[in-house]
């Protein structure tokens, strides 16, 4: 069936030549190889006040993101950011889970945190700012330098889009499992924006460099209207 249906599509745009590959050998008459129409996509939005009030909030202390995390990443995030804090006594992470409903049954290791669910904003003592909120990434990623993205500790979830914290500047730290986004993160550690750890102890050494230095702010490009042209192109060529 799966032939049948692909021997009768004119143009398959494939985001890499693995994918072009898998299409050519359902059936796909004619696969061209465009790129992923992620490296297009805008920067996700950042309300300027509510930037403002977190800014005055976390005030000069360092901070980090753990971003879409999964039930069995948390408690190596938070056992990572143990050891941030014996060396960065300051430090603050902001953690957002996958699933906020989840963020209640977090078990955070007795660390002071404040939820944004609640409405507040991170206390000076707070170790963790629980971002259990929808639509707010773009605010979360604005803040720090360095990122860890989850759905990549473990098998079976297939990691999540890198160029999001990246549009932001900021070095993007994943777990070995993210088939979802290969060529994203390949581009990117070959770039030096990214890189992967295993564990808390590698999580944590990757993320204590970044602690010293600010969010680069300076909006990036992917090349999308170049994307754009080159699917133009191919479809004008049916």
């Amino acid at each position: 069936m799966a032939r049948w249906v692909f021997s009768r599509i004119a143009l398959v745009l494939a985001q890499d030549e693995a994918t072009a590959e898998r299409a050519r050998s359902l059936g796909a008459a004619r696969v061209e190889v465009a790129g992923s129409l992620k490296t297009a996509a805008a920067r996700l939005p950042v309300d300027a006040a509510d930037h403002a009030g977190m800014t005055d909030a976390i005030g000069s202390r360092p901070v980090w993101v753990a971003a879409s995390t999964h039930e069995g990443e948390e408690e190596v995030v938070l056992a990572a950011h143990d050891r941030v804090l014996s060396h960065c006594p300051e430090a603050l992470l902001i953690l957002a889970p996958r699933h906020v409903e989840r963020a209640g049954d977090i078990d955070l290791r007795g660390l002071a945190a404040s939820f944004r669910s609640s409405g507040g904003l991170p206390a000076p003592d707070d170790a963790i700012y629980m971002a259990d909120s929808y639509g707010e990434m773009g605010l979360w990623f604005s803040l720090s330098p360095v990122v860890f993205l989850g759905g990549s500790l473990r098998p079976g979830i297939g990691g999540h889009n890198p160029l999001e914290p990246a549009a932001f500047g900021a070095t993007v730290l994943t777990g070995p499992h993210t088939p979802n986004a290969q060529t994203d993160f390949e581009r990117l550690i070959s770039e030096g924006r990214a890189a992967r750890v295993t564990d808390a102890e590698t999580l944590s050494a990757a993320v204590l460099p970044h602690l010293n230095t600010r969010p680069d702010t300076t909006p990036t490009t992917e090349g999308g209207s170049d994307l754009a042209r080159r699917i133009a192109e191919l479809c004008l060529s049916l």
